[in-house]
């Protein structure tokens, strides 16, 4: 599930930005970092991971208004460099990408119920990734 979120958050990224020479570069650093946090997350699972669900709790509740920015933000500042029929193809493929994430998302945080510091990690990474979508500048 965090890998599909990571590539739906991605797609919206491209979509919105568009791409570049450092695009797969920074796209194969991203996979690597969140293989690195799964990694810890089976870690602090294994030495028994203590629970934090106000931690968690907390974080959910960033993570969801982070959401709603995102999907607020849709297609906006395309039109400095886009054609009004482009802008609105782009406003389709944002819907249909926002909706996958939304759907993953969901299914994180339901996998994640046990509500501890592993998880919190997870939802942590996640929260920012969202974060950095929404706050991006678009060029």
């Amino acid at each position: 599930m965090l890998a599909d979120a990571i590539g739906h958050l991605s797609t919206i990224d491209y979509i919105r930005n568009g791409g570049g020479t450092m695009w797969g570069h920074n796209g194969n650093r991203e996979i690597g970092w969140y293989h690195y946090y799964v990694y810890r997350y089976v870690q602090m699972k294994l030495d028994g991971a203590a629970t934090a669900p106000q931690a968690y709790d907390q974080l959910a509740e960033k993570l969801d208004a982070r959401m709603a920015a995102l999907k607020k933000q849709g297609a906006q500042g395309m039109d400095a460099f886009a054609e009004p029929e482009e802008i609105e193809k782009a406003a389709k493929d944002l819907e249909d990408e926002y909706a996958g994430l939304a759907a993953d998302v969901q299914a994180f945080k339901k996998l994640t119920d046990e509500k501890d510091q592993a998880c919190v990690l997870l939802l942590d990474r996640l929260t920012l990734r969202v974060a950095d979508s929404v706050d991006s500048p678009r060029d």
